[in-house]
């Protein structure tokens, strides 16, 4: 018995890959030096995606336009049950060259929805950069050059100046949440218990 479950979820993991295969270009469409090794890293990672959406849960195609020379972009959201995810919304661009009689995509450009709406702030936010940099053109240049850099200052000025005080308060909501967590775990517990003696 354990023997034919081990072989109906090799079987389900295979056709999951040849799924994912099929949504991608053949080992000899690839350069050579990345098919071996890229190939089959990125088919493994279209079947765990195809496997983590489950039955319900579909790409819904919404607008597409076409540009100059090859380019084209599509917009896209999840569903689940013909229903739409929240903050599962994106758009992708790509742009597609001739190699003979195929069009192939040479780049690719993904931008997903954020959770987060800043509205009104992030203009608020954008005018401060803007006049920042404007005010020091040097120093933007720098950065412009070497964004790492930069991020890398403001990240030891957190870790000195915010970082104790915030990183404790992290800490205790951590540890709240995870009694949280706890905690409805067991009334979760206790409820199929019942539902269980109650259904016999």
């Amino acid at each position: 018995m354990r023997n034919k479950v081990n072989d109906a979820e090799a079987d389900g993991t295979a056709l999951k890959k040849n799924e994912a295969a099929r949504s991608f270009p053949k080992r000899g469409q690839i350069k050579p030096k990345i098919a071996s090794k890229a190939y089959k890293e990125v088919i493994d990672v279209f079947a765990q995606l195809i496997d983590s959406m489950g039955q319900n849960i579909k790409f819904k195609i919404g607008n597409m336009c076409e540009g100059d020379a090859f380019t084209a972009g599509v917009t896209w959201h999840l569903e689940w049950n013909k229903k739409q995810i929240p903050f599962t919304r994106g758009s992708n661009f790509f742009e597609c060259s001739m190699e003979g009689t195929k069009l192939v995509i040479k780049r690719a450009q993904g931008i997903i929805e954020s959770p987060i709406k800043p509205g009104h702030s992030s203009l608020i936010l954008l005018k401060m950069v803007t006049s920042l940099f404007d005010t020091f053109p040097k120093a933007t240049e720098r950065f412009r050059k070497s964004p790492n850099a930069i991020l890398n200052a403001i990240l030891k000025v957190y870790n000195k100046v915010s970082g104790p005080f915030i990183s404790p308060f992290l800490a205790w909501y951590i540890q709240n949440l995870k009694f949280m967590q706890y905690l409805l775990s067991c009334a979760l517990k206790i409820l199929a218990f019942i539902s269980k003696v109650f259904n016999k």
